[in-house]
Order: C-alpha cells, then structure tokens, then sequence
C-alpha cells in the first residue's frame, strides 16, 4: 500500500514539477495520478467554498474564499493543459488535439485517447514507463469524471436554484409600485429541501419578509411549495418553540408580510442579532435554515427602509 501511494505522489509530484512543460511524454499511469489529484482538490476547495457561503460568516471571509478557491482553479490549468499535452504526445499525437475538448462532444475522443496505451517509440521522444497499476487508476479517474458532475448537477437540481448568497434586485410594477428586493435561496439542513427568503422594501417605507420552502418528492418531479411556520424565540432566533406566537405563512400562495405586521419581537430582533433560524415539519421529516443577514445586500434593503 505505501508502494502505492509513494508511487501515486511522485506521479503527482512530476504533474506540477513540469507545470509548463509542453514536450516530451507521459504515461497513462502519471496522467491519470495528476487527473484524480486535481478532481479532488478542485471539489475539496469547492465543498469548503459552499461551506463557508451557506454557514454564518461575514461577506468578507466569504470574498476571500472565493479568492483562494479562484486562485487554485487558475494555478492547475497550466499543468493541466501541459500534461495532457504530453499524454497526447506518447500516442503520436499533436498536443493541439486537446483543444477539440472545448466543443464538448470533442471531449469524448479526447478522453478515449487519453486512455489508450503506447508501446513504440515516436516523433515526441521514447516509450515512457507506465507503472503497474495504470488500468485500475485510469477506470476511477474516467468514472469520476462522468459521476462528479452528474451528482453535482443532481445537488443543483435539489436546490431549486443555485443561488446561495444574498442578491440585491429592483423592480417596478407601475409608477407608484417600486420594490428593492434582498434575496437568498439556501439548502435546509435535511438536504431534500431548500428555502427562499428575502427582504422587500416597497416604496421606500413598508419592509416586507418572503419566506418559501420547496421540497422534492420522494418519487421525483419538479419541486413543490410546502407550507412553513415562523415563530418567536429567544435572542432574536426564530425557532418552533413558542406555539401561541406563531405566525403561520402558506408557502403556496408566495406569501408575503410585512415586518409591521408581524410581532415586534420579529422587527426589532432581527435587526439586532442579523441571524434568521427557520424550522418546519414535511413529509420527509425536519426542515430547518440558519442562515445570516449580516451582509451588505440586506442592509441596503433595510436602509431603504429607514430601519
């Protein structure tokens, strides 16, 4: 087993080293090694990026993980297009083959070549090693690039939409009617439902609160409204816990209340502590959001409003 691994991180080790080497060749062992490598790190780096966006952290902290996560991205691209070039080589190709990826269905041929093994000698230098193993790392790679982005296209079909940060939006609808919307759409904690919240200010004096919640049904389909309850806790958090101060909202009517009309304790909370904690029963068990709107998009809208 350390044969292995050893073996796989020189392989990886090699990938960078000649992150812009665009001569030569390389087997399909190390091409593959580097190729797992940079899928995982790119979706580690992703998963900690949505971590951070959907946890209670400032615009700041979100902005700079962004930042490093970009960072990444373009700091593989490099060696990643220069080992391909060299896998492409040790098949007696020309490394600008590659580029026919970028028509999308290219991509297929220039993955079937990436696969194939070579065994003479050709214009781009002598046969290189591919070590033991090479078949078994080539299978998981290729199958981890068909089931990664099926199952994150599965995940961003769950979530309704992927908006998962706050958006600022302006509308009108006649001349007396403007609107300035914050809005966020967040994954509830149970993963098969997400929520849609946002704050409107209409006309500049009423504050209104939007809360929705979508669930997909167990069988499959589009997904479907589910009524939520909001109810007044401790520390400006909104919790079930206080039956007799529930202010129920039917989430399939997209409704709609302004913030004067619900309980003080909804207003004035909210607007000191900067956290919402949505919970709700489904079908399908417990819903629950915590989310914060202690971001630059929500106190716009609030300003708007004079609060």
């Amino acid at each position: 087993m350390g044969a292995h691994i050893q073996k796989f991180k020189s392989a990886v080790a090699d990938g960078l080293k000649k992150w812009a080497t665009f001569s030569g060749r390389t087997g399909r062992y190390d091409y593959f090694a580097f190729e797992l490598f940079a899928m995982i790190l790119l979706n580690a780096i992703g998963s900690v990026f949505e971590y951070f966006v959907e946890a209670n952290v400032s615009p700041t902290q979100r902005d700079l993980v962004n930042i490093i996560r970009q960072l990444i991205n373009l700091a593989l691209v490099a060696p990643f297009f220069a080992v391909t070039t060299r896998r492409l080589h040790d098949i007696g190709r020309s490394g600008w083959w590659q580029l026919i990826g970028l028509t999308g269905v290219g991509l297929f041929l220039v993955i079937y070549w990436t696969c194939k093994k070579s065994t003479s000698e050709n214009r781009f230098g002598e046969v290189v090693p591919d070590p033991q193993g090479g078949r078994m790392l080539m299978l998981i790679s290729v199958i981890s690039m068909i089931l990664v982005p099926a199952y994150t296209y599965y995940q961003a079909s769950e979530t309704v939409m992927a908006v998962f940060e706050w958006r600022y939006t302006q509308k009108e609808d006649g001349p007396n009617e403007k609107y300035e919307v914050a809005r966020r759409i967040s994954r509830a904690d149970n993963k098969t439902n997400t929520f849609e919240i946002a704050f409107v200010c209409a006309n500049g004096t009423e504050l209104g609160f939007v809360a929705n919640l979508y669930e997909r049904p167990a069988g499959g389909g589009d997904p479907v409204s589910v009524p939520i309850k909001i109810v007044g806790g401790r520390a400006g958090v909104l919790t079930t816990a206080e039956e007799d101060r529930a202010v129920v909202i039917d989430g399939t009517t997209t409704p709609s209340q302004m913030l004067a009309d619900l309980p003080n304790w909804f207003d004035s909370n909210i607007v000191k502590n900067k956290k919402i904690i949505i919970k709700t029963k489904t079908d399908r068990g417990d819903a629950t959001l915590t989310t914060s709107i202690n971001d630059p998009v929500v106190e716009r809208v609030f300003k708007s409003c004079g609060r």
